[in-house]
């Protein structure tokens, strides 16, 4: 299976106010100056903002799906090992690990990686190693 994680991370916030064809206008303007081809705008009552974003999100990801699958599937990411596990949660679990050993990633984290694809006991020296090495 394919996890995805959406973090809120604002970078910033224009409240923009006037005719609405005026405002639409004025930014397609400074998206196009920008260049910027995932610049969106997105429409919504004020107080459903979030809700306005999270479907937005929800549909981009809907219709990206097969492109996504497709590139997937060149790089070999879907590629399952003899264990049912795809080549792309290896990945993952190596990064983590990586995350992990450098002090950016708390191990319950990487545990429950571990945990969702069942590897637990694969990894469990490696794992365990971890909390060796701090302590020294």
């Amino acid at each position: 299976g394919l996890y995805y994680t959406y973090k809120n991370e604002p970078k910033g916030l224009n409240i923009v106010s006037g005719n609405l064809l005026a405002v639409v206008d004025k930014l397609n303007r400074e998206i196009d100056k920008r260049g910027d081809p995932l610049a969106s705008i997105i429409r919504g009552p004020d107080e459903l903002w979030d809700v306005s974003l999270m479907k937005f999100i929800y549909e981009m990801t809907r219709s990206s799906l097969p492109d996504n699958l497709m590139q997937m599937e060149n790089r070999g990411l879907l590629d399952m090992d003899a264990r049912g596990v795809p080549a792309d949660a290896r990945v993952r679990i190596e990064e983590l690990f990586k995350m992990v050993g450098s002090g950016n990633l708390d191990p319950g984290e990487l545990k429950s990686e571990l945990d969702r694809w069942g590897l637990f006991e694969e990894y469990e020296d490696r794992f365990l190693s971890i909390f060796k090495k701090s302590r020294r």
